[in-house]
């Protein structure tokens, strides 16, 4: 019969590996979303390693642009109106902070609130972005006109989920953002997140801990940058605790990348002592 011939096993294989990998990669912000691309176009592989550079390092537009500029434009005319003193720079783990759902799994923005409420707060996060496409948003506007004390970076993991990218490329993409930083809002401290942990293969987990190593040594002396790594707290008997995620309940079968509320709280709280001294004020207790 035609289903048991090699080739048509090999095709069944490869469309059903790259359907699990689309749905992993898949960010939330709602229950139901139009999946993207393997990789996405913006990844621009193919492109910068013929020219030898970096593509994690190398400003370029979301690959869903639309939806993209839609919300980066509401998020500048946001900052123009109310003048954000903390920023949250970052993916749809920093975006999810947005959502207020009729689902408990997806409101978390009373939880932000609760924290960041009254800290004149601005949620810069953007679904699926990578590092390039934080340079990009950088280098076009998005810290114009606005003087934060306090910019909280949380990006890298689409760079080795969705792009596949090195540690050494993300690591070059994150060193870039913080530089781009202080460049453009050098009186802004920054307080850099270590990539989460997540469902994904072992050599993905193996990209992620060695950036995570790098940005603890290079940023643990820094006068300018605290780094924290507040993955711990996903963590159970060494563990990565996926009742923390919201996507394997939203979507049976997804991988655990997108805190729950829940999740996201315990985050809070874990770097809430390093923001209340970076900010300057008081450190909050959110029972």
């Amino acid at each position: 019969m035609i289903s048991k011939h090699p080739y048509y096993r090999l095709v069944c294989s490869a469309i059903l590996a790259y359907s699990i990998g689309a749905m992993a990669q898949q960010p939330v912000v709602a229950p139901a979303i139009t999946t993207p691309t393997a990789h996405g176009n913006d990844c621009h592989d193919a492109e910068l390693a013929a020219a030898g550079g970096n593509p994690a390092a190398t400003p370029t537009p979301h690959f869903q642009k639309v939806g993209w500029d839609e919300r980066e434009q509401a998020k500048l005319q946001e900052a123009r109106a109310h003048p954000p003193q903390i920023v949250f720079l970052g993916d749809s783990i920093t975006r999810n902070w947005d959502l207020n759902r009729p689902d408990a799994l997806e409101k978390l923005k009373p939880i932000f609130d609760s924290f960041y409420g009254d800290r004149q707060p601005l949620n810069l996060g953007i679904s699926a972005d990578t590092t390039s496409n934080v340079l990009w948003r950088i280098e076009h506007g998005a810290f114009d006109g606005i003087s934060p004390r306090l910019i909280v970076v949380l990006i890298g993991t689409n760079n080795t989920l969705r792009c596949k990218w090195t540690a050494a490329q993300t690591q070059g993409g994150i060193d870039k953002v913080v530089d781009e930083l202080h460049t453009r809002v050098p009186q802004a401290k920054i307080l850099l997140m270590g990539i989460l942990p997540k469902q994904s293969t072992p050599e993905i987990q193996a990209e992620d801990r060695e950036v995570n190593s790098y940005l603890a040594i290079r940023y643990g002396k820094s006068g300018s940058v605290t780094f924290v790594d507040a993955g711990y707290v996903f963590l159970k008997g060494g563990e990565l605790d996926t009742s923390l995620f919201m996507d394997p309940i939203l979507r049976p079968g997804a991988a655990a990348v997108h805190p729950t509320p829940q999740g996201g709280k315990r985050m809070l709280q874990a770097i809430e002592p390093t923001v209340a001294r970076l900010y300057g004020d008081k450190e909050k207790r959110v029972p």
